[in-house]
């Protein structure tokens, strides 16, 4: 009895998972060879900022303890901006990455209106035509 692998991608899909896959590896190594880069070392070994965790120099901290541990915040900003509905670390990326997620999440939530108005609009039409 051979034991056979049902294929459940096309070809196209199948292309498509691997140029994903592909490409979220890449921007992992850049993000990772970035990091090396940009730290700041030499503002923590020279003692300046009194904030520093792992070669990096902060400009404000806060943490939150939980019964099960605790999270310590870091942020380059004068005060860390905590609130639910952020996602927990986003106060250690730079703004300019930071203004730009938020505009693309902006864009998507107005098209997501968008969509939703015109089925709502057209069904306001339909109704209003047989009346």
């Amino acid at each position: 009895m051979a034991f056979k692998i049902k294929k459940i991608l096309t070809e196209r899909q199948l292309f498509r998972a691997k140029w994903s896959i592909g490409l979220v590896m890449i921007c992992l190594a850049i993000n990772m060879c970035a990091s090396f880069v940009y730290s700041a070392p030499e503002a923590c070994a020279a003692g300046k900022e009194h904030l520093c965790f792992g070669d990096e120099a902060f400009m404000s901290t806060e943490t939150e303890w939980y019964p099960r541990g605790r999270i310590v915040y870091y942020s380059h900003n004068e005060q860390v901006c905590n609130s639910s509905l952020l996602i927990p670390g986003t106060a250690i990326l730079p703004n300019g990455l930071l203004a730009v997620f938020y505009a693309l999440t902006l864009v998507y939530l107005f098209l997501g209106i968008y969509v939703v108005s015109d089925v709502f609009m057209a069904s306001i039409e339909r109704i209003t035509s047989q009346t």
